[in-house]
């Protein structure tokens, strides 16, 4: 038995269409980075001028807020589809599922990564309590299961 630690839902054996757009999810410190970084060098466009944590300002500045502007990212999304056959942006956030329901011909990358390694990232970089950290990141992964599971 091999484990790849890569499991594929819905494979329809189909191609991206001719617009595709690719939505990074996971949680924050969970290896979104490094998925949104290989995307781009595979040559699909995830932003511009955007700092280390790869996530595209454009969308980054929507998606944090409690209350998304759904006008303003369905707007986004028309910019980015009118512009780039394949585009994508990293979504580590909590407060935009709903929105991501409204992409069309998208396709999710999902990123586990161990709690605890997450956790412990953050009580280094972000000086947080790592048992208040590990039981918000079971929360927050609980949502992108729900989200995943809603979406199969």
């Amino acid at each position: 038995m091999l484990n790849s630690g890569v499991f594929v839902l819905n494979d329809s054996r189909d191609t991206p269409g001719e617009r595709t757009a690719f939505c990074v999810l996971g949680r924050p410190r969970g290896g979104t980075t490094m998925a949104s970084r290989m995307l781009e060098a595979a040559g699909v466009f995830m932003g511009e001028n955007m700092p280390v944590t790869a996530e595209d300002p454009d969308f980054a500045g929507l998606l944090k807020d409690a209350h998304p502007d759904s006008a303003a990212f369905n707007a986004l999304v028309e910019k980015r589809n009118a512009a780039h056959s394949r585009w994508g942006f990293k979504a580590p956030f909590r407060h935009h599922w709903h929105l991501l329901d409204r992409l069309e011909n998208v396709r999710f990358l999902v990123v586990f990564r161990d709690v605890l390694a997450v956790a412990n990232r953050n009580r280094i970089s972000a000086n947080a309590e790592l048992v208040t950290s590990m039981l918000a990141n079971i929360e927050l992964e609980r949502k992108i299961v729900d989200y995943v599971a809603k979406s199969t």
